[in-house]
């Protein structure tokens, strides 16, 4: 009989060693992703929203913020009294614009995390598992603020603060 046994780092460890860790190296590679590819999809009228996205996110921190008074109307795509908005440079740029990047550049975001971290990505193919695999909380009583976490190895975190 062959006896096997097997020794496995701790998790912290492996986190650490991986760079998946909040302000490692994977995490601001992905924050600095979400970024980048969400700039085609705001809305862009003097570009404050897109430069409050650079000014108000921590690179490595997992949340990647736009603190604009309007942010989450422009988010949302309604206005304060409830009017549908419409966006110059639509349909590239409009509301959900996290959405609506994640749907065409989730996996290459993926595969770069994963490279970063020496790893394999896990993919996904299906679009009504990747919505299942989203968590979505509004933090203030307006839903001024949302934060978006993935189920991914290293969390990716999309908020708006007033």
């Amino acid at each position: 009989m062959t006896k096997v046994i097997f020794t496995l780092k701790a998790p912290q460890k492996i986190i650490r060693e991986r760079g998946l860790g909040v302000q490692q190296e994977v995490q601001k590679l992905i924050d600095s992703e979400i970024l980048s590819r969400c700039k085609p999809y705001v809305p862009k009228k003097s570009g404050a929203l897109i430069d409050s996205g650079n000014s108000s996110t921590k690179i490595g921190s997992g949340i990647v913020s736009y603190n604009m008074p309007y942010a989450a109307y422009q988010y949302y795509g309604v206005s304060n009294n409830g009017k549908k908005l419409r966006y110059t440079g639509a349909p590239t740029r409009g509301s959900y614009w996290f959405e609506r990047m994640k749907a065409v550049d989730k996996d290459t975001i993926l595969r770069l995390a994963a490279d970063k971290a020496g790893a394999t990505p896990l993919l996904s193919t299906n679009t009504k598992e990747n919505n299942k695999n989203k968590t979505i909380r509004a933090d203030s009583p307006k839903s001024q603020a949302i934060k978006t976490v993935f189920n991914w190895h290293t969390p990716a975190v999309f908020a708006f603060s007033d």
